[in-house]
């Protein structure tokens, strides 16, 4: 029995008189399935952004493998702006955003995108609550990084020794 999509051919087997022809589906039904599993996870590796334009150009950008999955650390569809007519506007946001954490200097951390690397004051926050979103939407913390169209990621830095934390203000940061 066999079936066929195309060129490709989906089922076949064939069965000895003394095995079930049952038993031979499952085999199949089950391989298919691994089939399936192992296609799903190629994607998820390829795409690992809910985005797929993100997963693409986000290596480009930030000039190292995603550090994110679906809709956390570099995959946030709000670091850049939420809304893109194309891929070149796309870019230019995310290249915006990337400046923007740069200039603040801090980065998502590799193996979790819910840890934020301060390498300005060399500490390391962990991610919570409400962090990105439209200026006056994200409640105010004492670093608050401006990103592409009107959007803000706000995070507490914390400071080392001898400063304290200037305030809710864009790039406030620590101060001595």
């Amino acid at each position: 029995m066999s079936f066929k999509i195309g060129r490709l051919d989906l089922l076949s087997f064939k069965h000895s008189s003394k095995e079930k022809p049952m038993s031979v589906c499952h085999k199949t039904i089950f391989s298919m399935g691994l089939c399936l599993f192992g296609a799903s996870a190629q994607v998820l590796a390829n795409n690992p952004c809910r985005d797929p334009w993100i997963s693409e150009l986000a290596p480009q950008v930030w000039s190292h493998p995603v550090r994110g999955s679906g809709e956390t650390g570099e995959c946030n569809i709000n670091l850049y702006g939420r809304n893109w007519n194309n891929k070149d506007q796309l870019r230019s946001q995310m290249q915006a955003a990337k400046r923007a954490f740069d200039s603040a200097g801090i980065e998502f951390d590799a193996a979790n995108p819910q840890l934020i690397h301060d390498i300005k004051y060399y500490n390391r926050m962990q991610l919570g609550g409400n962090n990105i979103g439209p200026k006056g939407s994200v409640p105010p913390k004492n670093w608050m990084i401006d990103l592409p169209n009107g959007y803000v990621f706000a995070i507490e830095r914390r400071c080392r020794p001898g400063y304290s934390a200037a305030g809710p203000t864009a790039g406030s940061g620590c101060v001595k």
